[in-house]
């Protein structure tokens, strides 16, 4: 529709114009001069006017196309969206104090293979209750002795800081283990035992560092279940062996 139209502007695009003049007003005068370079391309331009904060510029483009029946609302929509979106991120993100977050432990489900640990984390405080769905500033460090995790959450206008510092049972293999953000506030650990082989008799190191909320991974247990039970029954088979032989040295003595 446009693509007749012979600019006498000094600028080629919309974007270059953006860049070289930082002042809004300006850029309305030059819109009036000739708003051609504008209007080639005028979604893209409505989008770059109102990222960059040149409100009145963006008006007058938008009275222009409107006036002449040049179609603009939908770019218009997700551009505000994406706005609005990150405003509100940026608000969140500064409105509160770190003293005004409630500390929270995010509570977890684990089971183990003979090789790893799997923890299936939720940032919520209860089992049944949904995870809090955008988690910011989210830090993991995962060590051989421990996993300690942070995020912050803002739910029904509560702001949350999630910590979780769990002391492993046995160390782990950070190198050789993984852990991914997965969808409605959940987040997934597999982690490397550093003693392949081994049965661990509980998630941590002393039965007191359990989080409030533990429970056992039923999925994943059931994935391994066999696995461990063949474990379980030959260490106990072992075991009564060496009973039996220490019954029998003690005879011959």
């Amino acid at each position: 529709v446009l693509s007749h139209i012979i600019t006498s502007s000094k600028y080629s695009s919309c974007q270059e114009a953006v860049d070289k003049i930082d002042d809004d007003e300006e850029l309305v005068n030059e819109m009036k001069h000739d708003i051609s370079p504008f209007i080639s391309n005028h979604e893209s331009c409505i989008d770059l006017l109102l990222n960059t904060g040149n409100y009145n510029s963006g008006e007058f483009l938008m009275d222009h196309l409107l006036r002449n029946k040049i179609k603009f609302r939908d770019g218009l929509k997700k551009t505000v969206s994406k706005i609005e979106v990150t405003m509100k991120e940026l608000y969140n993100k500064y409105r509160f104090d770190e003293e005004d977050f409630q500390v929270v432990s995010p509570v977890i489900q684990w089971a183990q293979s003979m090789n790893q640990v799997f923890i299936h984390l939720k940032f919520s405080h209860r089992h049944d209750s949904p995870g809090c769905p955008e988690v910011k500033n989210l830090n993991v460090d995962l060590a051989p002795h421990q996993l300690y995790l942070t995020a912050y959450c803002i739910q029904a206008d509560i702001p949350i800081k999630f910590e979780l510092n769990l002391p492993f049972f046995v160390e782990i293999a950070p190198e050789d283990s993984k852990h991914n953000q997965e969808s409605n506030g959940r987040y997934i650990f597999s982690m490397a035992k550093s003693q392949t082989g081994m049965f661990w008799d509980r998630l941590v190191r002393d039965p007191s560092d359990y989080p409030k909320h533990t429970k056992t991974w039923l999925e994943m247990h059931e994935k391994y279940k066999s696995e461990i039970e063949k474990y379980i029954e030959d260490d106990e088979e072992e075991e009564y062996k060496k009973i039996m032989e220490d019954i029998n040295k003690k005879k011959k003595k």
